[in-house]
């Protein structure tokens, strides 16, 4: 052999030592596997490293001439499976996340990174797996969705209103199911549309600038009156209020609170009606308040002004029996 040769070997040696040493040491779980086959009964584990036997409980006795399939259980994704077969049928690398199996039984979840390794002709040997437990991480997001489903069940319980989750800009997350009570619309129609679609063309602006006020602010905001459309085509009156709720983990939105004010709308608009009417009438009108003591006087109209000379501010607060008395020319 030549000097060269044995130069070349001893750097190789080395280089491979170091790769060894820094496959045993690091935290990730490491597999090896042949690269063919890939389909029944897949390709059989060659190396683990010490991280692999800590997290899966199995060693390299126990895993020798397996497939990884060994770490796969009833609720295993199969969609998860099928992913990552497709992908070692072309050779490609995969990154997925997937629920596997411990030695005892117990499941885990890891974040696992395959890619093929080829030689030194490009001929594909081996898969190298790479998998990182995020088990903690998966219960922490499990915790919030629960946590974010406990919060919007509550909500949609205890409040006949109707209550909207949304985004910044609008985008809609959660309707509680009153709300096909008042606009006939089921809940998950509005999901992922903005609130904006729902409004009338006037009152979008408003509407818009309201929520992205609130998500750009703490707390509760001012109530607002919009009108919001009805399966039928009509416009609803509602008021509505939002709560920053942005930074809460179980909504991370902002929560708009609102409730039908039509029927309400609808008397306001015939009182307003009356009253011009009453205002405009060719008769002298008096109205009293016969729930407070002696009867008084709360409205004339101007021509009750005109008939009696007596103004609107002299008449209210008095008893009609004045006007018997009166000293004025009617």
């Amino acid at each position: 052999m030549s000097v060269e040769n044995e130069i070349e070997r001893h750097v190789w040696e080395a280089d491979l030592h170091l790769l060894r040493s820094i496959v045993e040491n690091v935290n990730d779980a490491i597999l090896v596997t042949e690269a063919e086959p890939v389909e029944e009964p897949g390709p059989r584990i060659v190396y683990i490293n010490e991280a692999f036997t800590r997290a899966t409980g199995y060693t390299m006795e126990d895993v020798a001439g397996k497939t990884p399939r060994i770490l796969q259980g009833p609720e295993t994704s199969q969609a998860a499976r099928d992913e990552i077969r497709t992908s070692l049928n072309r050779w490609k690398p995969v990154r997925i996340e997937i629920q596997n199996y411990r030695k005892d039984g117990t499941d885990f979840w890891v974040e696992l990174n395959i890619v093929p390794v080829a030689d030194e002709n490009g001929w594909f040997t081996h898969w190298v797996s790479v998998q990182r437990d995020v088990t903690e991480r998966k219960r922490e997001e499990e915790e919030r969705r629960r946590n974010e489903e406990l919060f919007r069940n509550a909500l949609a319980e205890q409040a006949s209103d109707i209550v909207t989750i949304v985004e910044a800009d609008g985008t809609v997350r959660y309707a509680s199911p009153s709300i096909k009570n008042v606009l006939a619309i089921r809940p998950e129609e509005m999901l992922s549309k903005n609130l904006s679609a729902y409004v009338h063309p006037d009152d979008v602006e408003r509407v818009s600038g309201a929520v992205a006020a609130r998500a750009s602010n703490p707390g509760v905001g001012k109530p607002i009156e919009l009108r919001a459309r009805h399966r039928d085509g009509s416009w609803r009156h509602l008021e509505a209020v939002g709560t920053n709720m942005l930074d809460d983990p179980s909504v991370r939105g902002v929560v708009v609170n609102a409730w039908d004010v039509t029927s309400r709308k609808r008397v306001e608009d015939e009182l307003r009606l009356k009253d011009r009417a009453i205002a405009a009438s060719s008769n002298g009108i008096i109205i009293t308040d016969p729930n407070r003591p002696d009867n008084p006087i709360i409205y004339v109209n101007r021509r009750f002004e005109q008939i009696t000379g007596y103004s609107a501010e002299e008449a209210t607060g008095l008893n009609c029996r004045f006007l018997a008395n009166a000293d004025r020319d009617q």
